[in-house]
């Protein structure tokens, strides 16, 4: 037993002992030697002391070269805090520190027993020590020879995988050098005084600073600087790291036509060398940045939206270059992984005193950063103008805060117009990547890209099928198979199923992932992975980052390459077991993997998703929102226990109690709990529970405003329901004053919120319930126009209009959701039976959305039953009975079992068929077609019952076909065959 064991367990206990230590380790000054290391840049400094004599060091000297940035657990944020300082150095606080010695998460490492644990909370924190490891030279000071943690960090990465290290130490023998010298470790013998005095001796001053970029050296945006002050380090740094300066001369990296028009963009090549077809989007914003926004009085805030592939960074990347070249705009980029620092900005203005024109893509990275920094323009009145880009998801789902504080002006990317269409084949045609576009006349070329079938496909997507004349997710799969070997199949499929999130991967994931270390990936899969992924770096971290061409091939490649609940089970554990919730861009990839709404739609079997959770929680413990969202998966999910949600929500709340998006979770978990409910005691006790909850939330909070009146239209069905059954005038009573109060509760909150579409779909839910049709399509479509989120909306709208006769508004209202959202399957559903209800459907475009409205191994089966109908419509019977039989296999027991007893909108376009009678059993017989491979049920009840007892083998008949799970059926039978109209 150590002595900090007795001490701990004969004493007052672990705090005292604590204090202790800290008393006795807090007057130790740091030496010449400590304060040496501050006049060298070093990647990362980490130890496994607490006391402070490294952080003293770096603040006695005030030349440091780099300014140190403490990290002492694993979900500290790693960016954010690196960004907040000038030449940020990574100071990694491994067994603890003296100023966090009561944190319970992270005491300092002093016992046996903490020493076994001393991963706890700090496993990512040594994770990044191993990463770096990989790629880095590591200068070992101050550990013995036989340190447990250098010999594991040196046994595990492999020699061959990883440079040079050096250990400095002065008791090291001869046979010690040796041995190491095995292992690819050089020992310096001398102690840590020594050596860093021989550092300065060997390397002047003068090379110790970090060479300067050429874009630092030569600073165009100079020209528009109308103060002769110099400009501060800062902001020099901000052109290095963070901004890029617009203008015509910018270095620019090779841009290849062909990699261009498949959407893999290496920066400004395709913008500068104009491969880029000109878009009207780009005019408007163009109007709307510069002559609306000539002399601002202050900030302002433009939003480019669209769908994933639509265009949108290209169309920003040609504004600002416009803007810059053409019209002389003081322009920058804000560049991924950048900080956004006022100062920076202001300091530009204060030299330029000229208007500054920001542009931000994927600005849903950046909310709070936008944030923050418009709240400080609007104190400033800074003229700085803020134009971003985000796609349509993910502005609803991240981008909720900016919308209510700084509401933009919004700008849509959409489809495009005949005018850019010829333009684009121009530009292809010069380039000579028309691929089999070639082979046709223009006016063909053109009919293509505006074809009906592909009304609602992307950019990106269009792209794809025209020049090499195959479906979009094919192309992607096939490019996946191609790749040899096997491993860098695997290696691409693990940066896809990040990159679909639009993060980038950072190389110590895929190296600890996949254990492929960046050399190894230059030496090995370079090559095989060429055209496909990128490798950048990041300006502050220094990891080296990988990413797809496209987030819309990496969903793809994830789809197509995980069909199954198992395989996206297996595929996600492997990812989220190797995130690092300190970095921005693994957080928000594990906050996109578990989202519980989006697993309960992707797996068919909750158990499988359970599965991601909990390999999720592992790596991330403390992560509230994995418990929150768990929940939300057990709430939505057909196989998920309210009772599992309402423990999971609990344990959320005890981690973060008072985050308000918790507490409504728990609300909305009660009221689906109450609504579930017999018993109505227990009913009014969750919606007492609800109500309770909801009060601890802000009073104008819109989403415990929509939470109360949803718990209103709940007790309304209910009083509806019960006043129906008994028949009692106090029942009908209630019922009425239920309505009454509820209508007066919806009338306030859309007075207070007058464009919330969560209210406006409350609104239009009671509508229906108390038969009020009219005014429920009104509150629809202002959801709607309030940019409802997900496409249910749509949907209801679109319903809403065929009921009434209004086919062409339905056709535009799916026609603008599959834009927002193109491969939004319930949408594709919804207009393929909004097409098939019209006079002459076309089968071919209704087919393709049928098709795109399930996915490979998702258990959607009704889309699936509607497209082997329609494929038996069009004739295709081999693949409409392969399509029957993959029902048949997978769907469950109680699906389709029987045949409806009325038409459809497929069946009731059928001709009467023909057929013979091979063989009769009691109340059934089997048939033969030419109609259908196999031999069809007719089952008595379905035909006249005098015609069918009547039957005979080898009788001629004539019917009807409807469907059940297994295929089609023969009905409404008749004696003869069908007559041969002349």
């Amino acid at each position: 037993m150590t002595v900090a064991e007795m001490a701990i367990r004969n004493s007052a206990g672990q705090s005292l002992v604590f204090e202790e230590v800290r008393k006795i380790l807090a007057p130790f000054e740091p030496s010449d030697a400590h304060r040496a290391l501050a006049d060298f840049n070093w990647r990362m400094i980490a130890t496994t002391n607490y006391d402070l004599l490294i952080e003293h060091a770096y603040a006695d000297v005030k030349a440091r070269r780099q300014n140190l940035v403490r990290f002492v657990k694993d979900d500290e944020p790693v960016e954010a805090r690196l960004q907040e300082a000038e030449r940020p150095l990574a100071y990694l606080k491994l067994h603890g520190c003296l100023d966090h010695i009561h944190d319970r998460d992270i005491p300092p490492i002093l016992t046996k027993e903490s020493y076994s644990r001393y991963k706890a909370n700090r496993t990512r924190l040594f994770g990044r020590v191993v990463d770096y490891a990989h790629e880095s030279t590591l200068l070992f000071i101050g550990y013995r020879l036989d340190d447990p943690h250098i010999r594991n960090l040196i046994y595990d990465i492999g020699v061959e995988k990883r440079p040079r290290w050096f250990m400095v130490t002065p008791d090291a023998e001869d046979y010690d050098v040796d041995y190491w010298a095995t292992q690819n470790v050089g020992i310096i013998k001398c102690r840590f005084g020594e050596f860093m005095h021989a550092l300065s001796d060997e390397i002047p001053p003068l090379f110790r600073q970090l060479a300067s970029s050429a874009q630092t050296v030569d600073f165009p945006i100079r020209k528009h600087f109308q103060s002769n002050e110099p400009e501060s380090e800062k902001l020099r740094q901000a052109f290095v790291k963070d901004l890029t300066y617009i203008h015509a001369n910018m270095a620019i990296e090779e841009q290849s036509p062909e990699q261009f028009y498949q959407g893999y963009d290496t920066g400004w090549g395709g913008i500068v060398n104009r491969l880029d077809v000109r878009r009207k989007v780009e005019d408007d914003l163009l109007f709307k940045t510069l002559l609306e926004n000539e002399n601002p009085a202050g900030p302002s805030f433009i939003m480019l939206r669209g769908a994933a592939g639509a265009g949108k960074t290209i169309a920003l990347k040609r504004t600002a270059f416009e803007a810059a070249t053409a019209s002389g705009a003081l322009a920058v980029w804000l560049e991924e992984g950048g900080a956004l620092h006022f100062d920076v900005i202001a300091e530009i203005y204060d030299l330029s005193r000229q208007p500054i024109y920001l542009f931000i893509d994927q600005i849903g990275f950046r909310v709070h950063q936008v944030l923050s920094f418009l709240r400080s323009a609007c104190v400033r009145s800074l003229p700085v103008i803020v134009i971003g880009a985000e796609r349509d998801a993910d502005w609803n789902s991240y981008c909720g805060a900016l919308d209510m504080e700084f509401p933009p002006e919004f700008l849509r990317v959409s489809n495009l117009s005949m005018s850019e269409v010829e333009g684009l084949l121009d530009l292809l045609a010069r380039h000579a990547c028309l691929g089999l576009l070639g082979r046709l006349s223009r006016d063909d070329q053109i009919r293509a890209f505006m074809d009906k079938n592909r009304a609602d496909r992307q950019l990106l997507v269009a792209l794809h099928e025209l020049t090499l004349g195959k479906p979009f997710e094919k192309i992607i799969l096939e490019e996946h198979q191609r790749i040899f070997p096997e491993q860098a199949q695997q290696l691409y499929l693990d940066i896809a199923t990040m990159h679909q999130f639009s993060v980038n991967v950072r190389a110590g994931i895929i190296s600890r992932i996949s254990g492929v270390a960046f050399e190894d990936f230059q030496a090995q899969f370079l090559e095989p992975l060429r055209g496909i992924v990128r490798v950048e770096k990041d300006p502050y971290s220094g990891d080296l980052c990988y990413k797809t061409r496209h987030s819309r091939v990496a969903a793809i490649v994830f789809k197509e390459t995980c069909p199954d609940d198992q395989s996206k089970a297996t595929q996600l554990k492997r990812i989220v077991e190797g995130l690092d919730v300190g970095y921005s861009v693994d957080k928000r990839a594990l906050e996109e993997i578990c989202r519980g709404r989006s697993l309960a739609d992707a797996f068919a079997s909750i158990d499988q998703a359970r599965q991601v959770y909990e390999a999720a929680i592992t790596a991330a413990p403390k992560q509230a929102f994995l418990y929150q969202q768990w929940a939300l998966l057990e709430a939505h999910h057909r196989e998920g226990s309210l009772a599992d949600a309402d423990r999971l929500a609990g344990e959320a709340h005890d981690l973060e109690p008072r985050n308000k998006t918790i507490i409504h979770t728990q609300a909305e978990i009660d009221r689906k709990r109450a609504s579930a409910e017999e018993s109505e005691l227990l009913k009014d006790s969750l919606r007492r529970r609800a109500r309770e909850r909801l009060n601890e939330m802000p009073a104008n909070d819109r989403f415990a405003v929509s939470s109360r009146l949803k718990l209103l239209v709940d007790e309304v069905v209910d009083l509806a329901n019960k006043a129906d059954a008994t028949g009692s005038p106090h029942d009908a009573v209630a019922y009425a004053e239920k309505v009454k109060a509820t209508e007066g509760a919806i009338l306030r909150a859309q007075q207070n919120f007058p464009d919330d579409a969560d209210i406006d779909q409350v609104e239009a839910r009671f509508r229906q319930e108390v038969d009020e049709e009219d005014k429920a399509l009104r509150a629809l479509e202002q959801a709607l126009a309030a940019g409802a989120r997900g496409s249910s909306t749509a949907i209801k709208v679109a319903r809403l209009y065929d009921a009434r006769g209004r086919s062409l508004e339905a056709f535009k209202t799916l026609q603008a959701a599959l834009g927002r959202s193109p491969d939004d399957r319930p949408t594709h559903h919804a207009m393929a039976m909004h097409l098939m209800n019209g006079e002459a459907p076309d089968l071919t475009q209704v087919e393709d959305h049928l098709g795109r409205s399930f996915s490979r191994g998702d258990r959607n089966y009704e889309s699936r039953f509607d497209l082997a109908q329609l494929l038996f419509l069009s004739g295709k019977i081999e693949a409409c009975e392969n399509l029957f039989s993959e029902i048949e296999q997978g769907a469950p027991d109680d699906f389709r079992r029987g045949t409806s007893r009325t038409d459809n909108v497929f069946t009731k376009r059928l001709n009467r068929h023909s057929g013979r009678i091979t063989s009769l059993r009691p109340g059934y017989a089997f048939l033969r077609s030419s109609a259908y491979p196999s031999d069809l049920l007719a089952h008595r009840s379905m035909s006249d019952a005098d015609v069918f007892d009547e039957l005979m083998i080898g009788d001629e008949v004539n019917f009807k076909i409807r469907f059940n799970r297994q295929g089609p059926t023969a009905v409404d039978m008749q004696m003869g065959r069908v007559a041969v109209r002349a």
